[in-house]
């Protein structure tokens, strides 16, 4: 139930804050998630740390206090206080299924890994839906046209993602595999921004991003 809690939460502060600020920003940001599931790691499951991951923390907290100076070199580029807050719903909640698909592993003895995919998933699309039939009755008809599609298709890549990291959790520790997939997926994120979006950046938000890049590469050093 908490990790169906976690996926509607993610997607939902994931869509909001994407309509609210930049795509680079957003998924870099929403990408420290990482950080809460190797603290998750270190503190209560005891895997060691060492330097690198001891730095990576330390520039991650860096990195997104500089991306916050960037909103006063151009209102363009600016984020708002509501966009930060929907990003920070998303990291949280990407944080928090990445510790209860560990928990889940370690509680059936790595079983069951289908079954707690199609349970929690299926559950977050219900109460995505109810959202959705609650705040969105007037445009119900064109989000089910257009929405249905692309909410698949975000579904199914994320579900896969998330099903590689409980396989990936028989063989590597949690502290390998978060870091790895999320330092990817922020390489990708950042391609997309500036090849396909075009989107542009000010000093300190490109000074951060880069920071946080290089964090997360620092975690999977370790």
């Amino acid at each position: 139930a908490l990790n169906m809690f976690a996926i509607a939460a993610g997607f939902y502060g994931m869509y909001r804050a994407l309509r609210l600020g930049s795509f680079m920003l957003t998924t870099m940001i929403s990408g420290f998630s990482g950080v809460l599931v190797l603290l998750y790691a270190l503190l209560y499951l005891k895997e060691r740390s060492n330097a690198y991951r001891d730095a990576a923390i330390l520039l991650s907290v860096l990195s997104v206090a500089i991306v916050n100076l960037g909103k006063k070199d151009t209102k363009k580029t600016a984020f708002s206080l509501k966009w930060l807050l929907w990003t920070l719903v998303c990291l949280v909640s990407n944080g928090m299924i990445g510790i209860l698909n560990r928990q889940q592993q370690i509680a059936f003895h790595a079983q069951c890994d289908n079954e707690f995919m199609i349970l929690s998933f299926g559950g977050a699309a219900l109460l995505l839906i109810l959202l959705a039939l609650l705040r969105e009755r007037d445009k119900l008809r064109s989000a089910v046209s257009w929405g249905f599609f692309y909410g698949a298709a975000i579904g199914s890549v994320n579900g896969g993602g998330n099903l590689c990291n409980l396989l990936s959790y028989r063989y590597l520790p949690i502290t390998v595999v978060s870091p790895v997939g999320t330092g990817l997926s922020l390489v990708f994120s950042f391609l997309i921004s500036v090849f396909i979006y075009k989107e542009k950046f000010t000093k300190y938000q490109l000074t951060g991003t880069l920071l946080g890049v290089a964090a997360l590469l620092l975690m999977t050093m370790g």
